[in-house]
């Protein structure tokens, strides 16, 4: 009985905090010298195919870092904030599934002409073929511990068949500093990142031609999405932004709108939480390439990236308290908050931010000229690789 009673007078107290009875306004207005701590793991699955060849990515990569968000000053227009890395670990399986089409044996020339003409072409126009191609391949994700029938045991890894040891597609990267200095406007637009740019371009300069890296940057990003709006707002009131993004494979951000949406109000603990979701997508076609001592690498990336996300905004605080999706009670409707899910993938209990990339991804290279006569003849590029890289992030970010 009078554990009834306490249940019910805690319930009562819980639902007169969490009432909001008119608009309000968010922004991020932290106090000078605010802290908070915070966890962020994301993780992925996808599949990364080429004609005749397919390798899965079985949850095997994951980034996981443990900082600290101190506010140095809060001015009248702008915040300055410190990130100080506690702990920053990456995971990368050395083991990736392969199959390979036996089609595609004898040099690619097969039964259907091998590289080229119908079944894949040359660099123009073939690629669409080509992931098709892959297509035909049996369902090539699935349980790690039991591999489809074909595949063979994934701890018997052949030659060539580790990450980053043999033709490189995907890898993520370890940080290289210990602390960030950004600043935000009150709405939440990134102004300057302090030592980003220089984090990024070494990241893109130390991977194999044609390797897409995803690295602290990407974490950073996606986790600072929310842009908020400079008048009051209610439930399922809608806003809209448009922010630079970093897609991973990209050599330059592309802009994407992103679309808000207020859920509701609720409390966590002793904290006033406004729950917003927001969905982005953003289309690209770019062409670039890169120079070394040795060649010249041309890229071709067409495709599309997409987010979507739940960001929980301390609006007294004025700071994020969190990107994920658990269980959270709305007192005003008497009912949970929709889109609730759990997953156990590594330390992810209820990922609040899915990101999709679906790219066509083709590179060609071409060996510099070493002598005169070199210089005289035209240069005889590789053929060129294509892939199809479809993959999909699971990011979560809690407080303490």
């Amino acid at each position: 009985m009078i554990l009834t009673v306490a249940t019910v007078l805690l319930f009562g107290v819980s639902a007169a905090l969490a009432g909001v009875e008119r608009p309000v306004t968010l922004s991020f207005d932290p106090d000078e010298n605010e802290v908070n701590r915070y966890m962020t793991v994301i993780t992925l699955r996808g599949a990364i195919t080429r004609p005749g060849e397919l390798t899965g990515l079985d949850a095997t990569f994951r980034i996981r870092a443990v900082y600290r968000d101190k506010v140095e000053s809060s001015l009248h227009g702008l915040n300055r904030h410190v990130l100080e890395f506690y702990d920053y670990d990456v995971f990368s399986s050395p083991i990736r599934r392969r199959r390979e089409d036996r089609r595609y044996q004898d040099g690619g020339r097969g039964e259907r002409g091998g590289g080229r003409g119908e079944d894949g072409g040359g660099a123009g126009g073939g690629g669409v073929s080509g992931a098709g191609r892959s297509a035909e391949l049996p369902a090539p994700l699935g349980n790690p511990q039991s591999p489809p029938p074909g595949w063979g045991d994934p701890m018997q890894a052949r030659d060539g068949d580790r990450a980053g040891e043999e033709d490189p597609t995907f890898s993520v990267d370890d940080i290289l500093i210990r602390s960030l200095v950004y600043v935000e406007s009150k709405s939440g637009d990134i102004l300057d990142v302090q030592g980003l740019s220089q984090l990024r371009e070494y990241s893109r300069r130390s991977v194999s031609p044609g390797e897409i890296r995803v690295d602290i940057g990407h974490l950073f990003e996606w986790n600072h999405c929310l842009r908020l709006p400079d008048y009051p707002v209610w439930r399922e009131d809608m806003w809209f932004a448009t922010i630079p993004l970093n897609v991973p494979g990209l050599p330059d951000p592309v802009m994407c709108k992103f679309m808000y949406r207020v859920l509701g109000f609720t409390r966590i603990g002793m904290r006033s939480i406004a729950i917003i979701d927001t969905h982005g997508i953003v289309d690209f076609h770019q062409y670039w390439e890169e120079e070394t001592d040795t060649e010249i690498v041309k890229y071709e990336a067409m495709g599309d990236f997409s987010i979507a996300g739940r960001y929980f905004f301390d609006y007294e605080q004025g700071m994020i308290f969190g990107v994920e999706r658990p269980p959270i009670f709305d007192f005003e409707t008497m009912s949970f908050f929709p889109g609730q899910f759990s997953s156990q993938m590594f330390e992810l209990k209820h990922p609040g931010l899915l990101a999709n990339l679906d790219m066509r991804y083709y590179s060609e290279k071409t060996e510099k000229p070493r002598t005169k006569r070199e210089e005289r003849l035209p240069p005889e590029p590789e053929p060129v690789d294509r892939r199809h890289v479809g993959i999909t992030f699971y990011m979560q970010t809690e407080a303490e």
